[in-house]
């Protein structure tokens, strides 16, 4: 498997980790919302959405894959970069409508996420050793 390809799988593993903790968050958020969630209880789970959309773009970026780049850098890192995106695409979103807040979150954290992925790959290639293994 080559280094292009690993990059990819890289970057499928990003996506679907975040795109799973962001569906988490909206089953939490329907079922709050169909249960007769108080006003704050809708509030934290608002607010919950950058959160738990971050923590799972920052997850996929930290996570290894055998013989992609390495990361060389903490969860903190990217979890505040992605998190700062995901925070401006619900402040976009939300006057927009609820949903569209949602789907904010969900693609700035996405392109934030991405970014940093390309970045990682361009700047630390992969090794001989890396490429022998394969």
């Amino acid at each position: 498997m080559g280094a292009t390809r690993r990059s990819v799988v890289r970057l499928a593993i990003v996506l679907g980790l975040g795109g799973a903790l962001h569906a988490a968050w909206v089953v939490l958020f329907i079922l709050g919302a169909s249960l007769g969630a108080s006003g704050i209880a809708k509030d934290a789970l608002w607010l919950a959405a950058p959160i738990m959309t971050a923590a799972g773009y920052a997850a996929g970026l930290t996570i290894r894959v055998r013989g992609a780049p390495t990361v060389e850098r903490r969860f903190s890192q990217p979890f505040m970069i992605v998190l700062a995106a995901c925070a401006a695409g619900a402040i976009v979103g939300r006057p927009i409508g609820p949903m569209f807040a949602g789907l904010g979150v969900l693609a700035a954290g996405a392109l934030s996420a991405l970014a940093l992925a390309i970045r990682t790959a361009r700047t630390r290639p992969a090794t001989s050793t890396d490429e022998s293994v394969a």
